[in-house]
């Protein structure tokens, strides 16, 4: 490739207008806590979707809310439990265009999530509803297609703490998975 259309695709990657972009994310999440994966399983689909917005150059804002759902059966009296979580995160983004099509990116934000969480114990049900806070790292790979369409691979590690009212409970964790949107 040569010099000259290299800086073109620069240039434009970094002063294009049509920067804001809503993304549906399909992701997989493999909790390190090894009681929840005695509990839940080991893997878990999570969807999302992701609003991103110019802030400079190559440095993007977004905010992004997902759900995630797991069943599985209590160790070790074996009843049933069920989780739904709610995170929602917002941060910053650095992206690294590659080429006029492929770009690296880079993100950290910040995470908020509300978890309600039912365990269907034969004498006494019990029902959970926590916030819970944290953190969220992320690293990609996207490419577009047709100036507008955009489809990429990520990888996502999230560190988030739930304080129960009996012990505090960490669903740290990685993400991986896939995302498609569409570039205003």
């Amino acid at each position: 490739m040569s010099i000259f259309r290299l800086t073109i695709c620069l240039l434009v990657t970094f002063f294009s207008v049509e920067a804001y972009r809503v993304d549906a994310h399909v992701a997989g999440f493999v909790p390190e806590s090894s009681l929840f994966r005695d509990i839940y399983g080991d893997v878990h689909p999570e969807y999302q979707l992701e609003f991103s917005f110019p802030l400079q150059f190559s440095i993007e804002g977004w905010v992004n809310v997902g759900y995630l759902y797991a069943s599985g059966s209590s160790v070790p009296l074996n009843n049933s439990s069920q989780l739904h979580i709610v995170p929602v995160s917002a941060g910053i983004k650095y992206v690294y265009p590659l080429d006029c099509c492929w770009n690296v990116y880079l993100d950290v934000g910040a995470l908020w999530a509300w978890l309600y969480e039912k365990n269907n114990f034969d004498l006494c049900p019990i029902n959970n509803h926590e916030n819970g806070f944290g953190g969220i790292g992320k690293l990609g790979i996207e490419r577009c297609f047709c100036h507008r369409i955009v489809a990429g691979i990520f990888v996502d590690y999230r560190l988030l703490h739930f304080h129960g009212d009996h012990e505090a409970v960490h669903l740290n964790g990685l993400y991986f998975g896939g995302s498609l949107g569409y570039q205003f």
